[in-house]
Parts: C-alpha cells; sequence; structure tokens
C-alpha cells in the first residue's frame, strides 16, 4: 500500500470549479470540473479534458469561497473523465476556522 504524502488530510467535497488556463493552441480557455476532495495545499477535480503537468491555473470555487492560482501536479485519465490534483501557489490556508 502507497504511503499518504500529503502534509494536510484530504476531505471528501464535491462542488462546482471554474479552471481558468492557457491552452498551447487556443490561448485563454476554461473547464468546468467537480471538486472530489480538498486539503490546505490543493485539491482533486474530475474533468472532460486533461490538463498539462505543471499548467498554472486560476481556480473558482464559490461553494468553497476560492478563487486562487495553482498548479497542476499530476492529471490522469479515470474511465471517460481525467483526474487532476491541484496545488494552490499561495500556501492557500483557506480551511482554518471552518
Amino acid at each position: 500500500m502507497k504511503q499518504e504524502q500529503r502534509l494536510s488530510p484530504r476531505q471528501p467535497f464535491d462542488a462546482s470549479v471554474r479552471i481558468a488556463f492557457h491552452h498551447p493552441q487556443h490561448g485563454l480557455a476554461e473547464a468546468r470540473a467537480t471538486c472530489l476532495d480538498v486539503s490546505q495545499r490543493g485539491m482533486q477535480v474530475k474533468l472532460d479534458q486533461p490538463l498539462e503537468k505543471s499548467t498554472l491555473v486560476k481556480v473558482f470555487a464559490a461553494k468553497l469561497g476560492i478563487t486562487d492560482v495553482a498548479t497542476v501536479r499530476h492529471c490522469r485519465r479515470a474511465g471517460f473523465h481525467f483526474r487532476a490534483g491541484l496545488e494552490f501557489s499561495s500556501g492557500f490556508h483557506w480551511m482554518h476556522g471552518r
């Protein structure tokens, strides 16, 4: 079994998320995603298109009160969708007091 490497635990969370990013061929692009879980430093999302590793993205998650810049740490196919791990660039500590 793979050992957990996260500094803070994930919490399941179901919320709609918008992700803005620079697409290599189309310029500024936006994707709709579903947040699957969150932690103090990032979130995992499910979306219909892949995101390139190391891409900077802007995350808009109204239900969580988040508008922040994140880096794509990984993106893998999961059935008909993709799952991407996003790490907040600001070391986001939005969960304090929740």
